[in-house]
C-alpha cells in the first residue's frame, strides 16, 4: 500500500506520496522573489520559516491563474529544502494498492518529474516527485536569491 495526497489543478487529478508532504495550508499572499527562475513563484512565511513557492502550473504547462482564497498550498520537503506550490484543491488522502500504481519508466523513457500513475475506475492520476521540480541550476539561483 502507498499513501498519497490527491489534489486537483484545472479539473485534473494529481498525487504526491504522503511522505513528501509536510502540510497543507490555506492560500496566503506570495511575495515575489527577484532574480530567480521563472518557475519560482515567490516565497511565503510558514511559522517563521521562509519557503519557496514553485509555480507548478509552469512546470505542467497549464494556464496561469490568479491566487484565490479557495486555493490550497501544499508544503513538501526535498533533500535540500521545503518547497510549496499552489493547487486548486486538495481532494483526499488515499491508500493505494501497489498493483494499481504503474511506474513511469514503464510508460515513458524519461520519467523526469513523475513517480508513477495510479489506475482508478474514474481514470488515471499522475504521481509527481517534488524532489525533481527544481534543476541544479534552479536550486543554485534560489539559494543565491534567498541568501541575499
Amino acid at each position: 500500500m502507498k499513501n498519497v495526497v490527491i489534489f486537483e489543478l484545472e479539473q485534473q487529478k494529481y498525487a504526491l506520496p504522503t511522505e513528501s508532504v509536510e502540510k497543507i495550508v490555506n492560500a496566503v499572499k506570495i511575495t515575489s522573489l527577484p532574480h530567480t527562475p521563472d518557475k519560482i513563484q515567490g516565497i511565503i512565511n510558514v511559522h517563521g520559516k521562509v519557503v519557496a513557492v514553485i509555480d507548478i502550473r509552469k512546470i505542467m504547462d497549464l494556464p496561469t491563474k490568479t491566487l484565490e482564497l479557495s486555493d490550497k498550498i501544499i508544503i513538501t520537503k526535498t533533500k535540500k529544502r521545503q518547497i510549496a506550490f499552489v493547487v486548486d484543491s486538495v481532494l483526499e488522502l488515499a491508500e493505494i494498492k501497489e498493483d494499481r500504481i504503474v511506474k513511469m519508466e514503464e510508460v515513458v523513457s524519461d520519467p523526469d518529474i513523475y513517480d508513477g500513475t495510479i489506475k482508478t475506475s474514474k481514470g488515471l492520476i499522475i504521481v509527481y516527485n517534488t524532489a525533481k521540480f527544481l534543476s541544479l541550476e534552479d536550486e543554485e539561483a534560489l539559494e543565491k536569491a534567498l541568501s541575499g
